[in-house]
């Protein structure tokens, strides 16, 4: 059975990593906990962020290792969801009420997952939810799905996802790709300050710290902490953020002085790395049509010491000229599963006809901002060709004034070759590490 499907299945089908919390957690009231923190994010995928933190206040009357167990169990639910649901299915489950469905949602994941010992009980055939991988062939066998619905099942990622991401790689990469996706992400810091003293302070706490890879403000942390109570947290010593968000940043080249625009600026994470990089002087212009989201910005840029920027509401671009602009643009968000699992199921195959329209929309406002001489960075934090190199290419098409710029200049030569970077950046988690980013650097031509 060498055909594409078995060989998706018999990479991700899950292998369980056998935990002695398994049996505590299966047990009432903590089963139930767990279906109701569960069911409250299947029943609204949009608000599953705030259901899966509402959850993990609750579980803090739990030990730091039954509430790490808690947490990477609840959001092990919402990434497998699908393939969960088809080992049920296979085993059994049938269609009972939506509480049982949760509860054995739960329990398929501490079996599946976690080693639990099978139950024997609830009309299921547990043996099957043990044992993935032989049941995942079984169905193989026996539907002989197409690779994208291989791979959307033993992933658990919608088919579109799936066939999206088969379209931009090969069967092997893909595979990996979406092993990447499905694994946890590292905790990742950038430093406001000294990294080398910052990571030589956690660990005279006993805390262990490296710097990253590739981005020069980095450091990533070993397990997951509370950051709140770690030395500097309230003065904004550091932020959380992924390398490859930092090192978009750093695309951007940011100097002293120079006037930047951050088109899209959410709740600045890469704005504060933006007006590290300024040393305070200059002028940094936040961008977003979220009010909100500035005001949260403009709230972590104060405490983490900045003066230098002003939030812009928009309605229409500013009227300015400036060094550069970044737009970091809205997109599907699929480089980012590791961190927001729930993405998977709130996006829509029409993303990638709807959301390239809105980048390219974006890029064409903020374009006349971009000085002669000055540079436009175009980044998204997708995995696909049309929301990245496609919607570069369009652009450049109506622009012939714009053209790519090499990136080894600006991460450094050595930097750029590591990281495959040319005349653009594609970061993906198997292969660096990151989260999944796009960037480009678009050089306007001097008149």
């Amino acid at each position: 059975m060498d055909r594409p499907a078995a060989r998706i299945v018999r990479a991700l089908a899950p292998s369980p990593e056998p935990s002695p919390l398994a049996a505590d957690f299966a047990a009432d009231p903590l089963l139930g906990e767990l279906a109701a923190a569960y069911g409250a994010a299947r029943l609204d995928w949009p608000r599953a962020r705030t259901a899966l933190a509402k959850a993990g206040r609750q579980a803090r009357k739990l030990g730091s290792r039954r509430r790490r167990f808690h947490g990477d169990l609840l959001h092990s639910l919402v990434r497998h969801d699908r393939t969960l649901a088809l080992l049920l299915e296979r085993a059994g489950l049938g269609t009972p009420s939506r509480d049982r469905i949760l509860r054995a949602h739960v329990t398929a994941a501490l079996v599946a997952l976690h080693g639990l010992q099978p139950p024997k009980h609830d009309g299921v055939d547990w043996r099957d939810v043990a044992d993935p991988g032989h049941t995942l062939l079984g169905w193989v066998l026996e539907t002989d799905p197409s690779p994208a619905t291989a791979l959307g099942a033993a992933g658990s990622l919608p088919d579109w996802i799936a066939a999206a991401l088969l379209r931009n790689h090969e069967l092997d990469d893909a595979i990996a790709l979406v092993q990447a996706l499905n694994s946890r992400a590292k905790l990742t810091l950038r430093v406001n300050g000294d990294r080398e003293a910052f990571i030589s302070e956690l660990a005279g706490l006993g805390i262990e710290a490296v710097p990253t890879r590739h981005a020069t403000h980095g450091v990533q942390l070993s397990g997951h902490r509370d950051t709140n109570t770690l030395p500097g947290a309230k003065q904004g010593r550091f932020d959380v953020q992924d390398e490859g968000s930092q090192l978009i940043a750093e695309l951007v080249g940011a100097q002293p002085g120079e006037v930047i625009v951050d088109a899209c600026a959410g709740a600045g994470g890469k704005a504060l790395a933006l007006g590290a990089a300024m040393e305070n002087r200059g002028s940094l212009l936040l961008c977003d049509v979220r009010r909100d989201a500035l005001d949260q910005a403009s709230q972590r840029a104060r405490r983490a010491g900045l003066s230098n920027f002003r939030a812009h509401v928009l309605g229409d671009p500013p009227r300015i000229q400036a060094d550069a602009v970044l737009v970091d643009a809205p997109c599907s968000g699929s480089g980012a599963l590791r961190r927001r699992p729930q993405n998977r199921w709130l996006a829509n195959p029409l993303d990638l006809v709807n959301l390239p329209k809105t980048q390219l929309g974006i890029l064409r406002s903020f374009a006349p901002l971009v000085k002669p001489g000055g540079r436009l960075v175009y980044a998204t934090c997708s995995l696909f060709a049309e929301e990245n190199e496609a919607v570069r290419d369009a652009f450049l098409a109506e622009h012939a004034d714009f053209r790519p710029a090499p990136l080894g200049p600006i991460l450094g030569e050595q930097t750029a070759e590591t990281l495959g970077a040319s005349a653009c950046l594609n970061l993906r988690p198997h292969r660096h590490g990151t989260d999944g980013f796009f960037a480009c650097v678009l050089h306007r031509e001097s008149e």
